[in-house]
C-alpha cells in the first residue's frame, strides 16, 4: 500500500488488506472512491465490523480477464471466507472510478454502487456487530481507493434551545466533476 496522485494505491498478486478505526465503531456508513487498471481481473473492495486481519466482513467486487463476467459478494472471513450474499453478472469497468458505500446496521448490510442498490444482506449467523473498517484487493496489479468517509447511522440527537448556537458540518461528497458558480446551500430546520 502507498499513496499515489493522493489516493491509497496497491499493487498486488495476492490478497491485501489495509485496516482502520476502532473495533467500537457500529451502525455506520462506509463510503469510498474504487478504481481497477488491471487488465487482467481480480478483486476490489471494502471490509467493515473488522476485529482483526483475519476477522472481518467484506463486500467484495470482481471481474474476470476478459471483462465479461463479475459479481458482487458479501462475505464473513474468520479464518475462510462464508458468502453471505451475493450477485451474479456485476463487474466492474476498468479505467474508471466507482463510489462505493456500505451501510452496516447490526447484522444488515446494505451496498451502493453509485447510489444505486447493488445488495442487501442479513447475515443469519452473525459473528461481529461492531468492528473497524478498510480496504481490500486481490489480484490487482493497480487498484486505488480515494475519499474514504465514515459517518454514524443511529439516531444520536441532542436538544437544541431556542437562542442556542448550532454548529454542524456538512459532508459532501464528489462523485464526479462539475464547476459550480453561486452556490447556496440550504438545510431545513427541524420542527
Amino acid at each position: 500500500w502507498s499513496v499515489v496522485d493522493n489516493a491509497y494505491h496497491v499493487s498486488t498478486a495476492g490478497a491485501a488488506l489495509a485496516q482502520a478505526g476502532s473495533t467500537a465503531w457500529s451502525e455506520y456508513s462506509f463510503s469510498a472512491m474504487l478504481y481497477s487498471g488491471d487488465s487482467d481481473g481480480g478483486d476490489l473492495g471494502m471490509i467493515f465490523h473488522a476485529q482483526s486481519a483475519t476477522q472481518y466482513y467484506r463486500f467484495r467486487w470482481n471481474r474476470n480477464a476478459a471483462g465479461t463476467a463479475g459479481s458482487y459478494v458479501i462475505e464473513r472471513v474468520n479464518g475462510g471466507a462464508t458468502a453471505i450474499g451475493s450477485a451474479a453478472g456485476s463487474y466492474y469497468d476498468l479505467n474508471r472510478w466507482y463510489h462505493v458505500e456500505v451501510r452496516v446496521s447490526g447484522s444488515r448490510f446494505r451496498v451502493y454502487i453509485d447510489g444505486a442498490p447493488a445488495l442487501d444482506v442479513t447475515d443469519a449467523s452473525p459473528v461481529w456487530t461492531t468492528g473497524a473498517i478498510g480496504f481490500f484487493a486481490s489480484g490487482q496489479s493497480s487498484a486505488d481507493f480515494d475519499d474514504a468517509l465514515v459517518t454514524r447511522l443511529d439516531e444520536a440527537g441532542c436538544t437544541v434551545g431556542a437562542g442556542d448556537l448550532v454548529t454542524y458540518t456538512l459532508t459532501i461528497s464528489n462523485q464526479g466533476q462539475a464547476i459550480g458558480h453561486d452556490l447556496v446551500i440550504t438545510d431545513a430546520i427541524p420542527t
